[in-house]
């Protein structure tokens, strides 16, 4: 089946003896020259077991039902994200054509959580066997989404785990009688999940819905494919292999017998699947009920009576070829042999190595004693010595402190060691753990038994990578990404050594080890591609291609052969360009691409602020169909293919292409390649300019030139943080629930799950700027049924769930948390709420509190419990960064010069009317109105007392005098501008630029003519002003030209959060100020306030003031207590009022604004000791002073002579 995963329990066999097919013997069908005569056709193949399905019922004694939707094995949606629940009475014997038949019906009905009802079936344990003949005639259910099957498993896990055990598919039908129809004829084999390997090949039939029939030939040389009769397919011993974990002494083998796995019993399955990843196309509702039917299933042996299987061979077409000979290739990676590495690599430009170290890890703060040392031992040489009186554990890792990538591991890696026990120094009921890890708790782990281990000899253990990987710590172990390669941890006293630590990985080319770590450079510019048409001197090999000729599978670096692709250094012919460039050729075919590569990879991990620049000539053949660029860590990952904009572009010229850094950083096109890829990392590119022609590519050629990266010095690079746009990681784990943080054991997304919710992972997450947030979900997204009240599918946003109601975020780094506050606005699933998964729409929360974890390869792991140990684990990517701030930021004014104010036929025009120098001076008291843009979206008119009336404001005439409402500033205000569309909207009654009378498409003359919000258009200019129009009726546009007279202030130097300090003295009250020799705390107090103590008070960035006091808080009687104590917090001090600050550093006072915010006491006010909640005040304002060691002191003069002394802490 298409990657179908097989479950891992044990089943034992139950050989029949007359599915013993291989106790026969003749000839080789790899040599049939050898063989001395055929049997008669008739003769060759013998019956041993047969279903001509002409009974009342299925035969209970050839098939076993398999029930459910496979969660009760561990593979919800049968590992292929099937839709159906298999039940027994969907399979019944029929009269068909004049032929009673098998007929396995699916149907649309509720069972369990699944639309659809279906059957499988399986021969398990009552016929098993090895070698043969199977011919089945059937017919496939017909229609789109339709998975009809007939297809073996083995029957034990001899060779572990799916595919390592092998699979073979000898019907396996799709979208029968549809333009989507697929039939193909597979075997997999090779290495567990996901090294699994495949071989498969379509076949040509009319129409599967009519009767066919389907035939294997199995042996110990060849598996051969038939469809009424006719041979289509071959596979030879030579294809196919297994690579399996054996067991923790011997650990990955490959299979010694050749024909391995298919060398062993297997079963047969039948089954009818509705929907899933193996069709490639959505279900069809119309195709269910559907029928898939089979007249018979037939297994032979061969008369031959050979040893394998092999010799009846009649029916084979010798003209089909196998495809080639397959091996896996095995890399061994030393750790520890004599010493602790070095990891070496070898390049073109010589050795590179990178030093391992030794040492302790954790020795418990010193409680452990813990050492780690190396000590000769004969025969050996030096080995590892380990001893602890305690616990504690010993580390391997780099030197120089950073992540190493142990890349192609999964499947068919391996961590092997000899060790030696002693036990007179290691208790005997004890463990030894055996880790990796990528950062605690970020860990996987095997754990050996030392009462079940050998003692005082040496002995060998391996331990599977994919073992260490299911053994998670509380987060799961990133293999790209570790710290410590080795961890050793006695869990009690030990003394245990260490010899010929490894890595080894299997893989089907080799492809895996531990990477070289990159080159770094400190150039701003670096230089891919030089004047002479030279790679730069960082690239090496330099200039290389691949091409269709070789499978894409070998790049080469000779630029004058018969490939696909060549290239040579060419005269530019223009120079403003230089002097050479490379002119690549390129050949019949598609998808021949050229490119600088360097194989140890570059770092740039600091050049995300940077442009990758370059020149390109086109001639037209090439330009009608286009050219594709890309910069690639290890393919499939990079930035995949992004169109290069050839918008306006004149066939034979020389253009110039720059692109940001930030743009390729954003690039989610990876996900197209075969198989995808992630994004493109920084920290290790290894081609950094790929080009491509679309299409055909004969005759077409490209001319490049100058390719280099120019980048800005670190610290001019914006670190954006969560701002930006986000999307769930295209990738397996990205989703998923589990019973603890960061686990997704329960149930988590895989690729299946990616494309069947397509809809779903393109949905976008923006954090922006002001503070808002938006869920972009266009025009599909994924629903469930108490969304939708259909079934789980595709389809249009519900609200509130469509982004209709606006919505804010809170991140607070330091806490690593993410508020999401607006009814319908989430992170991750919609149902995933604080403490519930809701069902219903009337259930939405107003808001929703996230843990949300930066990380850094730059994504961002966001998490929630939704009921207790019910955790939702997201990983989220960021797509694209925020727009730059808006130039807007800050504080403006009309420009006090003649022209900067009027009205004209046009934009730009003031031929009407315009303020001179004469206006300016009589109405300077509106030339010193100032527009207030805040960053966090808010805006403001400060009018200095006065500003320029008209009579339909005032009353009177054209004269200065106070603000009238609502061009008050009494409404608040807001605003947006959209650079790229180039405008500027102000929000709120009374809020405007310029004239309060020029609205879009009118000039008002009456307060209830008022709009809500104005566009107007806005337009930067070089020299830092702004213009701004609006046409204020048809054909009549007001012109303003601002000027900033201030940026906007950056954030206050006590935003964050702070605590009363724990220290004696940090509360108390005295004569004077910092003098609390009246009293004050000491440790006494501060243990029986501690509810007080761990008080949060909270100044935000946008001047938001928070007092967060958890459960309790402590309260005085005339708070409503009868005694003082802890207790809960107590309106108005509880945090339920807005509130905000506004700190002066110079004045040193800091004024907290909203009834109920308080620093240190609530009664300690401005002049007071309140004793009544009556008389809570509006605002108070403290004395504050940031101190050298980072506390701040606040005091307040409560009465006279009366002052409150708080010490706050960060």
């Amino acid at each position: 089946m298409f990657d179908r995963l097989y479950r891992h329990g044990r089943l034992v066999g139950i050989g029949l003896a007359a599915a013993l097919l291989n106790a026969c013997g003749g000839g080789s069908a790899t040599a049939p020259d050898t063989e001395p005569f055929y049997l008669e056709e008739e003769e060759e193949w013998s019956l041993v077991w047969s279903d001509e399905f002409d009974g009342s019922a299925v035969d209970s004694g050839n098939w076993t039902f398999q029930l459910g939707d496979g969660s009760d094995n561990g593979l919800p949606g049968w590992g292929n994200y099937e839709l159906q629940y298999y039940q027994a009475d969907n399979a019944s014997i029929q009269d068909v054509d004049d032929t009673t038949a098998l007929v396995i019906e699916a149907r649309q009905e509720d069972a369990g959580n699944s639309a659809y009802t279906s059957a499988r079936m399986r021969s398990v344990n009552k016929f098993d066997f090895t070698y043969g003949r199977v011919e089945i005639r059937a017919k496939a259910a017909p229609g789109d989404g339709m998975w009809s099957a007939i297809w073996m498993m083995p029957t034990d896990l001899a060779y572990g785990t799916w595919a390592a055990g092998g699979e073979i598919d000898i019907m396996e039908v799709v979208n029968a009688g549809t333009d989507n129809q697929g039939v193909f004829m597979a075997a997999h084999y090779g290495f567990e999940w996901p090294l699994n390997q495949i071989t498969s090949e379509g076949a040509d039939v009319d129409d599967a819905t009519d009767w066919h029939t389907y035939s294997l030939e199995w042996s110990g040389d060849y598996l051969r494919w038939f469809v009424d009769g006719e041979h289509l397919r071959t596979v030879s011993k030579d294809v196919y292999y297994s690579y399996y974990f054996k067991d923790n002494t011997d650990g990955y083998q490959l299979a010694s017998n050749p024909s391995a796995p298919f060398d062993r019993d297997f079963h047969l399955i039948v089954n009818l699947a509705v929907g899933g990843i193996g069709p490639g196309v959505e279900l069809d509702p119309s195709a269910v009920p559907g029928e898939m039917v089979v007249d018979y299933i037939r297994v032979y042996e061969c008369s031959y009576g050979t040893g394998n299987g092999v010799g009846c061979n009649s029916l084979a077409d010798r003209s089909i070829e196998s495809p080639e000979a397959q091996t896996p290739e095995v890399v061994t990676t030393d750790i520890y042999t004599d010493a602790v590495g070095p990891l070496t690599w070898s390049f073109l430009t010589g050795d590179v190595t990178r030093d391992l170290q030794a040492a302790v890890g954790w020795n418990n703060e010193g409680a452990i004693d813990i050492s780690v040392s190396e000590v000769a031992v004969e025969g050996r040489g030096n080995v590892l010595d380990v001893m602890s009186d305690g616990g504690g554990n010993v580390v391997i890792n780099a030197t120089d402190g950073k992540i190493i990538d142990v890349y192609g591991h999964r499947g068919g890696g391996e961590l092997k060691f000899d060790m030696y026990i002693d036990s007179s120094m290691t208790a005997p009921d004890s463990t030894i753990s055996i880790k990796m890890d990528s950062g605690y708790p970020a860990l996987g782990s095997v754990t050996l038994d030392v009462s079940a281990m050998p003692k005082n000899e040496w002995f060998s253990y391996s331990a599977s990578i994919n073992q260490i990987l299911a053994n998670r710590g509380q987060q799961s172990l990133a293999l790209g990404a570790i710290q410590n390669l080795v961890v050793i941890e006695p869990s009690a006293a030990a003394h245990v050594q260490l010899d010929n630590i490894r890595l080894v990985c299997g893989s089907p080319n080799g492809d895996c080890g531990i990477s070289a770590p990159p080159q770094s450079t400190d150039d701003l510019v670096i230089t891919v591609l030089d004047e002479n048409g030279e790679a730069g001197s960082a690239w090496s090999p330099g200039i290389c291609a691949v091409s269709a000729e070789n499978g894409f599978s070998d790049d080469y670096c000779d630029g004058n052969t018969s490939n696909q692709v060549t290239w040579s250094v060419v005269p530019t012919g223009d120079d403003s360009i230089g002097a050479n460039a490379v002119k690549i050729s390129f050949g019949d075919g598609v998808g021949g691409a050229w490119f600088i590569k360097d194989d140890q990879g570059l770092d740039l991990s600091d050049s995300a602020g940077g442009t990758l620049k370059f020149d390109i000539q086109l001639p037209a053949e090439t330009v009608a169909d286009g050219v594709i660029f890309k910069v690639e860590n290890e393919y499939p990952q990079g930035t995949g293919a992004i169109p290069l904009d050839l918008t306006g572009y004149a066939p034979g010229t020389w253009k110039s292409f720059e692109i940001p850094i930030v743009d390729l950083l954003s690039s989610t096109n990876a996900e197209q390649n075969n198989p995808p890829g992630g994004r493109l990392s920084l920290a290790a590119v290894k081609a950094f300019l790929v080009l491509s022609p679309n299409g055909e590519q004969g005759g077409k050629s490209i001319k490049v030139a100058n390719v280099r990266l120019e980048r800005l010095a670190g610290e001019e690079v914006e670190d954006t943080g969560i701002l930006g746009t986000w999307m769930l990681a295209p990738e397996a784990g990205s989703l998923g629930v589990g019973p603890a943080e960061f686990d997704v054991s329960w149930w988590s997304g895989d690729d299946g799950v990616i494309a069947l919710r397509a809809c779903y992972y393109d949905d976008e997450y923006v954090f922006s700027r002001d503070g808002s947030f938006r869920n972009v979900l266009g025009d599909e997204t994924w629903l469930e049924p108490w969304q939708s009240g259909g079934g789980e599918e595709c389809g249009a946003p519900v609200a509130p769930y469509d982004a209709s109601i606006p919505a804010t975020f809170e991140y607070d780094e330091a806490a690593q948390t993410l508020t999401i506050n607006g009814q319908g606005s989430y992170m991750g699933l919609p149902k995933a709420i604080n403490g519930a998964e809701i069902s219903s729409l009337g259930d939405v929360p107003g808001s929703i509190v996230y843990n949300a974890y930066e990380q850094e390869d730059g994504s961002m792991l966001v998490t929630v419990e939704a009921g207790a140990g019910v955790w939702w684990n997201y990983r989220f990517i960021k797509t694209a960064e925020p727009p730059p701030p808006s130039p807007f930021q800050g504080t403006w004014v009309m420009a006090p010069e003649a022209g900067s104010l009027g009205v004209g036929p046009a934009e730009f025009d003031v031929s009407w009317w315009s303020g001179d120098d004469g206006v300016i001076a009589l109405r300077d008291c509106y030339y010193d109105d100032e527009y207030i843009f805040n960053p966090d979206g808010s805006f403001r008119i400060e009018y200095q007392g006065e500003t320029w009336l008209e009579p339909w404001q005032s009353g009177g005439g054209e004269e200065c005098g106070a603000p009238v409402a609502p061009h008050d500033s009494s409404v608040p205000g807001s605003w947006s501008h959209d650079q790229d569309a180039g405008t500027l909207t102000i929000s709120g009654e009374g809020s405007f630029v310029g004239l309060p009378k020029a609205i879009n498409g009118a000039e008002i003359s009456s307060m209830a003519d008022v709009p809500a919000s104005i566009i107007y258009n806005a337009h930067p200019q070089e020299d830092g002003s702004m213009y701004v129009t609006v046409e204020a009726g048809d054909g009549v546009w007001w012109n303003y030209r601002i000027v900033k007279i201030a940026e906007p202030a950056g954030p206050s130097p006590i935003a964050g959060t702070w605590y009363m300090a724990d220290s004696d003295g940090s509360l108390g009250v005295g004569p004077a100020e910092f003098d609390v020799s009246w009293f004050s705390n000491d440790a006494g107090v501060t243990a029986l306030r501690a509810c007080y103590f761990d008080d949060a008070y909270v100044f935000g960035d946008n001047g938001s003031f928070d007092n967060v006091q958890g459960d309790e808080t402590w309260l005085e009687p005339w708070q409503g207590v009868e005694a003082e104590g802890c207790a809960a917090p107590a309106a108005p001090h509880d945090g339920s009022a807005d509130a905000t600050f506004v700190y002066d550093s110079d004045a040193q006072t800091l004024t907290l604004n909203g009834a109920g915010a308080y620093i240190g006491l609530p009664k300690a006010i401005n002049g007071a000791e309140i004793g009544s909640v009556a008389d809570v005040p509006a605002s108070i304002t403290y004395n504050a002073y940031l101190n050298d060691d980072g506390t701040m002191s606040v005091t307040v003069e409560a009465g006279d002579g009366v002052w409150w002394n708080y010490l706050l802490t960060r």
